[in-house]
């Protein structure tokens, strides 16, 4: 690391963000845009905050004195930052977009990953005044967009990808989906050919030299969640979260494991009972993966099989037997010995012995607060229908 530079709480983040030049803009939702000045790279200096009507921003690229921000539900903001420590609002423009992920500047036209909406195309031949030109409607509910060589690639969530023809902009052509089938595709890297996708769990590389056949060519498991990406001369870079990997990325024909579900909680139905779960092992590599053995350090967990070869490309399925012998939790690591050369002992950590319901069993007494601070106990709802929402607000 040669510099770093921190948002002012801990409570803030950066989402997306360009640095050209000796400028950086960083976008953090509706903490604003922060502008920073990079010409020292070992001490970077935030200039100021921006933010305007409590805008969401979560993406923006500039060119010279002008910057174009994709604020959510608010459209597009377009700003004059000739002096970029006083950026200043131009204009705002809310027709046609419903709910704007992320910019992409191209020559003259921005494109825009407009969520539910897909993709769409705005003449910037008067920057100030973006022109909307074209919509097209895609796989999946788009996050991300990058344009190279008259090709659009969008990161659609769980639909993957898509590849979008934009050589006129004006009438985009819909060339194909790729849907990696691992993760949430949210972002998007290109290099000589290839497509790198962040997909939470999975880093995968895309062929897509024919874009009517993209095709899958590597992959790496990231142990956290992959949430950026970006890719230059055989390199992959990768925000796993709060770590920063870099990787190789060549022509390895090895085996590449990967296993379904990541971790597992087997519960419990009373001592001596066994509870049976079923791991899908993943071959996403050009050469057969061969699981020498599988072991748990815990007589409680039983695996069977214990070796198995699986061939490029397919899947197989080994299942996991918990039998507790007394109360309490249990906890212990999964260790698949195989041929994967990054990967050569795969673990993955498990545990039972907590009871849960199972279907048909009678839920348990609970008292909650709604968001109001009201109490609501389950039992003034019984005889109805209760839906249950568990989310995370970050």
């Amino acid at each position: 690391m040669i510099g770093r530079h921190t948002p002012p709480t801990i409570l803030e983040r950066y989402y997306n963000g360009q640095a050209s030049g000796s400028l950086a803009v960083a976008a953090a939702r509706e903490n604003g845009l922060d502008f920073i000045d990079i010409s020292d790279v070992t001490n970077p200096n935030l200039l100021t905050r921006y933010c305007h009507n409590e805008f969401a921003y979560e993406s923006v690229v500039f060119r010279d004195s002008i910057a174009w921000a994709a604020v959510h539900t608010d459209g597009l903001e377009i700003l004059d930052i000739s002096d970029p420590a006083a950026p200043a609002q131009l204009n705002s423009v809310n027709t046609n977009l419903e709910n704007a992920w992320d910019v992409f500047l191209d020559n003259d036209y921005l494109y825009v990953a407009d969520g539910p909406s897909g993709l769409k195309v705005f003449d910037l031949s008067d920057p100030i005044n973006p022109t909307f030109i074209s919509s097209m409607p895609l796989s999946g509910y788009s996050k991300e967009v990058i344009v190279h060589n008259n090709l659009a690639y969008i990161a659609v969530g769980a639909a993957g990808f898509d590849i979008v023809d934009v050589s006129n902009p004006a009438q985009p052509q819909f060339l194909s989906n790729y849907r990696g089938g691992f993760g949430l595709t949210n972002h998007l890297a290109y290099n000589n050919g290839v497509i790198f996708t962040a997909g939470w769990e999975l880093v995968e590389a895309v062929d897509v030299s024919d874009p009517l056949n993209p095709i899958r060519i590597a992959t790496e498991e990231t142990p956290y969640r992959a949430m950026g990406i970006a890719a230059r001369d055989g390199r992959v870079y990768v925000t796993d979260w709060w770590i920063f990997r870099a990787y190789n990325f060549e022509d390895f024909a090895v085996a590449d494991i990967h296993i379904k579900p990541e971790d597992n909680d087997f519960g419990f139905q009373g001592v001596g009972v066994p509870i049976t779960e079923e791991y899908r092992i993943f071959n996403l590599g050009e050469s057969n993966l061969e699981i020498s053995n599988i072991t748990s350090p815990l007589p409680q967990f039983t695996i069977s099989p214990t070796a198995l070869s699986v061939p490029p490309g397919d899947t197989g399925r080994v299942d996991i037997t918990f039998t507790p012998t007394g109360l309490g939790t249990r906890f212990t690591v999964l260790t698949f010995s195989n041929n994967d050369p990054d990967e050569a002992e795969k673990k993955m950590n498990v545990f039972g012995g907590q009871s849960r319901l199972s279907p048909g069993d009678s839920a348990r007494t609970f008292a909650l607060n709604d968001i109001d601070g009201n109490l609501h106990m389950l039992e003034q709802y019984r005889g109805k229908v209760v839906l249950l929402i568990f989310f995370a607000t970050w």
